[in-house]
């Protein structure tokens, strides 16, 4: 007794090709991540700039305009880059996956004053923070 049920057939050349497309456009993918994974020098001067802009709209904003405390707190910000540069270098842990980096920053100025922790990806030049607690 012979079967009416046949197995399709495949066209494997056109499976093949688009298989060939897919492994090649994630590898140039795979590769622009990794050639645009930031270094840790860039994330440095990303987050001595947010952290500045932070003080001066948080912190300096609300400082007393008396004795020009105000002023005085805006040039402290700006004359002492160098030494909040080294402040987030020397608390910042990089953890590198070739395609991305992740930055984890403590703040923490004094002990009676909040500490935070942040959290940030490198990824493609830029820097997304997708987490921050205060401790």
């Amino acid at each position: 007794m012979e079967s009416s049920w046949r197995l399709p057939r495949f066209s494997l050349g056109k499976m093949s090709s688009l298989t060939t497309f897919g492994a090649a456009s994630f590898a140039c993918l795979g590769a622009a991540m990794a050639f645009t994974n930031p270094s840790p020098a860039e994330y440095s001067r990303y987050a001595t700039h947010q952290l500045t802009q932070y003080a001066q709209s948080n912190i300096c904003a609300e400082a007393p305009t008396a004795f020009g405390l105000k002023e005085e707190c805006r040039s402290l910000l700006k004359s002492n880059q160098a030494e909040i540069q080294r402040f987030i270098v020397s608390n910042t842990d990089r953890r590198n996956f070739f395609f991305f980096s992740v930055y984890t920053t403590d703040l923490e100025i004094a002990s009676f004053l909040p500490s935070y922790q942040l959290q940030t990806i490198g990824i493609f030049q830029g820097f997304y923070v997708f987490g921050g607690i205060e401790q």
